[in-house]
């Protein structure tokens, strides 16, 4: 009789305890996500948190190298005053200005130099269907020009020093450039090349005729 009581208490009570499982179970999945998206938040919580606690750093670091860069120009400024003082001034920078010009002038014929070299690759990949090929030289092309100018902007950053933003100096160099590159057959793309250079370095918005050519000015 208790072992028959026993057994319909068990047969009885299983399906509800598997619907308290089951419930529990479900009830899991649904919380599973939004545990993790509170994981997730929090953790961006502790990222912002050490950012905000970097700012007065930063902010330090930035004072910092404001200070360094005012010393250095009023350093700059005493150099050129003892080379002005020396009557030296005007022939320093004429080659400064030449010396930029030509190094701008050279880096402008590299780059058409390795344009036609990856141009002239056109021809034999044709013939040998190699459209991986033609796929990587339009690539190249496509990504020459973004990899010389940068580069030419360095070349001139390291030329000028401290003036590398003085305009009087820009005038003088597009004068002198304007020279290296007369006659040429891509003198509108020179012009252009050199135009990219100084809108790095001015960060120019417009035109500005002093320091940058405008169309036909080289044709």
């Amino acid at each position: 009789m208790t072992l028959q009581l026993r057994r319909e208490q068990v047969l009885l009570g299983a399906p509800v305890l598997l619907g308290v499982l089951l419930a529990a179970g479900l009830g899991g999945v649904a919380v599973l996500p939004r545990w993790q998206q509170l994981q997730a938040d929090q953790q961006e919580l502790l990222v912002l948190e050490e950012q905000r606690e970097r700012l007065p750093l930063l902010r330090r670091q930035l004072d910092s190298l404001e200070q360094q860069r005012q010393q250095a120009d009023r350093r700059n400024a005493e150099i050129l005053g003892l080379i002005a003082g020396s009557g030296e001034l005007a022939t320093f920078l004429a080659q400064l200005s030449e010396q930029a010009a030509q190094a701008m002038a050279d880096a402008h014929r590299r780059y058409r130099q390795q344009f036609r070299e990856i141009t002239a690759r056109a021809p034999q990949r044709f013939e040998e269907r190699d459209r991986a090929g033609v796929e990587r030289d339009a690539h190249e092309r496509l990504s020459l020009y973004g990899r010389a100018v940068p580069a030419a902007v360095a070349t001139v950053r390291g030329i000028l020093g401290p003036l590398v933003r003085d305009r009087a100096t820009w005038s003088t160099m597009k004068g002198a450039y304007a020279r290296h590159v007369a006659g040429a057959p891509d003198a509108e793309l020179a012009a252009t090349f050199f135009n990219s250079v100084t809108r790095r370095i001015f960060l120019t918005v417009g035109v500005d005729e002093e320091i940058e050519f405008v169309r036909s000015e080289l044709a």
